[in-house]
Order: structure tokens, then C-alpha cells, then sequence
């Protein structure tokens, strides 16, 4: 089934997966989108319109798990949603800022089970929320770590593939690295 964009957010993902320079874009437009969460709010009922529900009430996340880790799904569309097959479970709907301030813990995965579903961290959520927080150190020796300057789709497709299969992998990064004086790539 082909993933044919239906809002800002989906758009922002499926550019950033080509183009990982464009992270910052998606992250904007995943804090302010209404994502779809597996769940219960306690007084509302299910509803595709993002609810600012008042300071302190309940609310309960679904915890699901694929082979071992733990994970929060979340939704940029009822058509994802949906797809995912858990259609009769309950749900509800905050922005995506409103959501990651409230909650922490395990990852978050939008669009479990999609062609550009994407794992959000924990820590990179954290930085994107809290943009004055104090960068990542930098690495000694003048050793440079970044994104590939082109996006290499089909090793990660492969390694998603054979991660799924290992348990004992928790969690994988793409990075390049570059070490001045050595005829490495440089980074993108």
C-alpha cells in the first residue's frame, strides 16, 4: 500500500528520510500536529480532534511491544491508525508537544507498522522540546559525526530487517564519521 501524504506532518516524513537535514522541520511540524494515541483520557471520548484537556487529569498510554522493547505508538492520521489494525482499541488525540511534556519513559513509534514509520527517542524528543539545552559535546581530535550526505534507503531498509530479528538489538543509529587527515567521506 503506497503512503500517500494527508497532512504536514506525513509530508515533513517522508522528505526527512531522503533529506536528514530537514530534521528540525519535522520536529516542528511534530510538536505542533495532533497525533493519534493508543489510550484513554479520562472524560473524553475518542476523537480525531486534538484535546487540551485541563491540568491533572488522567490519561492512560497503551504500552505495546515488538520483540522485546517497549514502545508508545502514535499517529499522524486516522488512516494510519487504521492501518495499524487496532481500530476497535480506544484512543485519543494530543498535539505532539502537549504529549511529549506529559509523558516519558520508553520511545514513542509513529506509524508502527507504515512504510515511513519513524522510533522517537526519549533524549531527542527532550532536545527538540527544550531547543536551549546544552548541545552534545563535542568529539576529540577534530573527529566529525553527522548524517550521511546521501541517505542510503536500502542498507537501512536491510538493517530494519535483520534488527527485527535480534532481540538483543535495543536500538540502532545511522551517523558517519569523518576523521580529518584519514581520507574519510566527508559528513553532510
Amino acid at each position: 500500500m503506497d503512503f500517500a501524504p494527508e497532512n504536514a506532518l506525513e509530508q515533513a516524513l517522508i522528505r526527512v528520510q531522503s533529506d536528514p537535514a530537514l530534521l528540525p522541520d519535522f520536529y516542528r511540524q511534530l510538536m505542533a500536529s495532533p497525533l493519534l494515541v493508543l489510550g484513554r483520557l479520562e472524560g473524553y471520548e475518542p476523537s480525531e480532534e486534538a484535546v487540551t484537556p485541563k491540568p491533572g487529569t488522567p490519561f492512560e498510554l497503551d504500552l505495546l511491544e515488538k520483540d522485546g522493547t517497549f514502545y508508545y505508538a502514535v499517529f499522524s492520521a486516522m488512516t494510519r491508525f487504521k492501518a495499524f489494525g487496532r481500530a476497535e482499541r480506544s484512543y485519543f488525540c494530543f498535539t505532539g508537544a502537549h504529549l511529549f511534556q506529559r509523558v516519558g519513559g520508553p520511545a514513542f513509534v509513529l506509524n508502527p507498522g507504515s512504510e515511513y514509520a519513524k522510533v522517537l527517542e526519549a533524549a531527542e524528543i527532550a532536545r527538540w522540546l527544550d531547543p536551549s539545552a546544552p548541545p552534545t559535546p563535542s568529539l576529540p581530535n577534530g573527529v566529525l559525526i553527522g548524517q550521511p550526505e546521501t541517505y542510503p534507503r536500502k542498507l537501512v531498509g536491510a538493517l530494519c530487517v535483520l534488527f527485527l530479528n535480534r532481540t538483543q538489538v535495543a536500538r540502532a543509529y545511522l551517523a558517519q564519521i569523518a576523521v580529518p587527515g584519514s581520507g574519510s567521506l566527508p559528513v553532510g
